[in-house]
């Protein structure tokens, strides 16, 4: 999935950047606030730019693409069987407020954006 020389983080790896707060990690543009207005953006203090790419959510019923302009999430190198089939961990922040999250809780069948690190 990456080119060489480069890798999707591990766990450890996005539990490293989510030390940060999202303000560090966004971009200066694009991060929209609840009334749609850009007031959601960060300093992209560390040259990271996160971008609010969103997911495409899979559900049942409707499946959409969802969030885009008010949340990121990016895959990690992780993933575990459930009770309700493979699950993948995320990396994720949102539009509303500081905080980076790592959460294992998404199934594969959603679809999220990619971020590749350079090998050491």
């Amino acid at each position: 999935m990456c080119p060489e020389g480069w890798h999707i983080p591990t766990e450890v790896e996005s539990q490293r950047l989510a030390g940060n707060s999202a303000n560090i990690l966004k971009t200066t543009n694009g991060w929209k606030d609840a009334a749609g207005d850009n007031f959601g953006n960060g300093i992209d203090g560390i040259g990271f730019a996160a971008r609010p790419c969103g997911i495409y959510d899979s559900h049942p019923t409707v499946s959409d693409f969802a969030y885009w302009g008010y949340q990121g999430d990016w895959w990690i190198a992780k993933e575990n069987q459930n009770g309700n089939g493979i699950v993948a961990t995320e990396f994720s922040m949102s539009s509303f407020d500081d905080i980076v999250s790592v959460s294992e809780s998404i199934t594969k069948t959603n679809k999220l954006s990619i971020r590749c690190v350079k090998d050491k």
